[in-house]
């Protein structure tokens, strides 16, 4: 994978969820906190934020519609229901899942310990421990 896929400003961004002509295209936050829109200075600049993240794809359309105006949008076929067609296979509302974007650590595992004759990261008897601040 190339650094660029991890870039929000590359062509080569991964998380392109539609393209709406070559000015415009709506992404997957890289942050995972959003769905957000994009623009390009001209047809072969660079991309920035213009809006976003949003949660609701309801959102994501009516910004789209909102910037994708005039000739624009006639020469390159955009209407609503191209905007909504294309942003149809997204969720309603988006979830953010930090099991997909951060996994659990693999941890080694551990002996018992020889003094305490139970897993040091074994939490289940904590009840038996003398101390009431552990509890």
């Amino acid at each position: 994978m190339s650094i660029h896929n991890t870039i929000e400003t590359s062509d080569d961004y991964s998380a392109v969820l539609a393209t709406f002509g070559p000015r415009y295209r709506a992404i997957a936050d890289r942050s995972g906190l959003g769905w957000s829109v994009q623009k390009r200075r001209s047809n072969t600049g660079r991309w920035f934020r213009i809006a976003g993240p949003f949660i609701h794809r309801h959102a994501v359309a009516s910004v789209v519609s909102s910037a994708v105006r005039g000739s624009y949008a006639a020469d390159n076929g955009i209407t609503d229901e191209t905007i909504l067609a294309a942003l149809s296979d997204l969720p309603e509302i988006y979830r953010f899942s930090p099991s997909a974007m951060f996994p659990e650590p693999r941890r080694p595992p551990l002996a018992p310990s020889y003094k305490t004759r139970h897993d040091l990261r074994d939490h289940t008897n904590r009840a038996d421990l003398t101390d009431p601040y552990l509890r």
